[in-house]
């Protein structure tokens, strides 16, 4: 052997690799090579490659981030794109980042809020719409360093339901929308609850944002002045407690459900009484070539004692293709002529245990499984259940669930469960569970909801057990405070901030703020959630807060692998998971 004489005199990047170069003496130890080979270190015992070292390669793009990485023996390095750099970062004169783009600091955000109609034949219209479900486009708001952490800049909607807004800054900003709503209130006067709004908040950075909602019903269906008419129902299998009579129209947007009066007796095979539509009185209408199911779930126990729970399944049905409701019926008699195949299977397999871990640990300290139950169901929704052509909102009926008061703790499993399958062949199925827990957060004088977790997975393949896919935020903050602890002082715009869950990756998140002091005050904002995309963190605009009352907030993780920044944000697909941490009580 010979020794190397000489030394590497420097490293120097030839196509972004590291190298040595310089006079080393061409007799070289085969020893030592070996082990520089080996990857004990680098020229005359210079430290091994290290990946993920931030570095600059000399071009490089302003709006990227890069770091090192190694090839396998970590004996050569190389300079490669790692991410983006943060919205607004400037790259030029005029000129800033968004989205690892290079443009303009200042472009108009425009916009038009439609529905692509998508009926039973299978061809999709797109029309001009108003905001889905009775919202307002209020405002866009921009995130600045001002005190009051936004500029607001008010949405006019044209005739064609689209609007145009000129000199906003370059990245994200959050879509308001405001809803009326009728929150329950205490000690109120009959008849009911006063108006309040509640606002939501979607973070999006598109110039032009999608704003098309899917929905699987016809263009021209009409409605009646309310979602309330009579049905009674002949044919039944014999009833059994916990059974239920359900409506599904998809073109005809007839979802609804009977609240028979009086209830059955056990073993009656007819029932009747009010026939909610969950759409608002949408009416079918044969001419049209619409097509309503009405069905039975009929209700069985399974389990027993602490496994105890209710698995109802569709039975008896029928097929109308003959129903046409007006404004001015009194509502439908119907008997139900046919029996489901019994060939839809769902496997009950409840990991409850895992579920429960995450009460005190991530969902709240006080949090225990909830009175309100955990549940698994089948869901028939038309057409699709892929982003984004999924219908979205409320547009499903449930074949089949397995249900069980209280969540448990323990894990079960009821094995393969049987339901009828009778809807026709558009109409696609997925898989949705929940479990709830319950808060203890004293303070206020309204009860906080109970927290969930909840999944949405197709029935095939075999989405396996029903166990969660996705954890709540962790550390949830308040103005830097433990949030999980009653805060008083907040001010009127605190920041709320998390950490990510310790299982699953979320890829969104959504805040939802209530006011919990009653009676509820006519026109106020009782709610505002703010779906966030760009980070861990969330200010609470102004006007919203006010002083003497009592808030909480819920923090849910939200992960699909289609819910990216600047999705349609009324568009949906599974897979997808929430998780929800609850605060306690806090006050400005």
């Amino acid at each position: 052997m010979v020794a190397i004489s000489g030394m590497c005199a420097r490293s120097i990047k030839e196509g972004g690799i590291g190298v040595c170069n310089g006079p080393v003496d061409r007799s070289v130890s085969f020893l030592v090579l070996a082990l520089l080979a080996a990857g004990s270190s680098g020229c005359n015992g210079a430290a091994a490659c290290v990946a993920g070292q931030s570095c600059r390669p000399a071009s490089a793009d302003p709006c990227r981030t890069y770091a090192t990485t190694c090839n396998a023996t970590s004996t050569q390095s190389s300079c490669a794109v790692g991410g983006e750099v943060a919205d607004r970062t400037s790259c030029g004169t005029g000129l800033v980042c968004v989205a690892g783009q290079c443009g303009p600091a200042i472009r108009t955000v425009s916009g038009t809020f439609q529905t692509t109609y998508w009926p039973d034949a299978g061809t999709k219209t797109t029309l001009s719409s108003p905001p889905p479900y009775g919202k307002t486009a209020k405002a866009i708001l921009v995130p600045d360093a001002s005190v009051g952490g936004y500029t607001t800049l008010p949405i006019t909607l044209r005739a064609d339901q689209s609007f145009s807004i000129p000199d906003v800054p370059a990245g994200p900003y959050f879509l308001q929308l405001d809803q009326k709503v009728f929150p329950l209130c205490q000690g109120c006067p009959w008849p009911g609850s006063p108006e309040a709004v509640s606002t939501e908040l979607i973070e999006l950075r598109a110039n032009s944002p999608d704003l098309t909602i899917v929905t699987g019903a016809r263009v021209d269906v009409a409605y009646r002045n309310d979602p309330y008419s009579r049905l009674d129902v002949a044919g039944l299998a014999p009833w059994t407690s916990g059974s239920s009579v359900r409506t599904a129209s998809s073109q005809a947007l007839q979802y609804g459900r009977l609240y028979a009066s009086p209830t059955p007796a056990a073993g009656a095979t007819s029932a009747g009484g009010i026939w909610i539509n969950f759409f608002s009185g949408a009416l079918p209408d044969a001419s049209k070539g619409d097509v309503v199911f009405v069905y039975q779930r009929a209700a069985t126990p399974v389990g027993s004692g602490a496994t105890a729970a209710t698995a109802s399944a569709a039975t008896r049905y029928a097929r109308l293709t003959n129903l046409t409701l007006s404004s001015s019926s009194p509502g439908a008699a119907v008997t139900l002529t046919d029996s489901a195949p019994q060939t839809g299977a769902i496997h009950a397999d409840f990991r409850y245990a895992q579920f429960a871990a995450l009460a005190a640990a991530s969902v709240h300290p006080s949090a225990v499984p909830g009175a309100t139950g955990a549940a698994a169901s089948v869901q028939a929704v038309p057409h699709s259940i892929r982003y984004p052509d999924m219908p979205f909102g409320f547009e499903q009926t449930s074949p089949f669930v397995v249900e069980s008061y209280p969540a448990r703790a323990a894990d079960i499993d009821y094995g393969t469960l049987h339901y009828g399958e009778f809807l026709d062949a558009h109409w696609k199925t997925y898989r949705y569970s929940a479990y709830t827990f319950d808060v203890d957060v004293p303070g206020g004088s309204e009860m906080a909801l109970p927290a969930q977790i909840t999944s949405m997975v197709a029935m095939t393949p075999d989405p396996g057990p029903i166990a969660p896919a996705l954890g709540p935020p962790t550390q949830p903050r308040i103005e830097g405070r433990d949030a999980f602890a009653p805060q008083t002082g907040v001010g009127l715009q605190p920041t709320v901030t998390w950490s990510p869950p310790a299982l699953g990756q979320a890829t969104s998140y959504q805040v939802t703020i209530s006011r919990r002091t009653q009676p509820v005050i006519a026109g106020e904002t009782r709610t505002l959630s703010a779906v966030v995309y760009s980070g861990r963190a969330f200010k609470v605009p102004r006007g919203f807060l006010q002083q003497g009352s009592y808030y909480t907030a819920s923090i849910a993780a939200r992960s699909g692998p289609w819910d990216v920044f600047d999705r349609g944000p009324f568009r949906k697909g599974t897979p997808f998971h929430t998780a929800e941490c609850y605060t306690s009580y806090f006050t400005p």
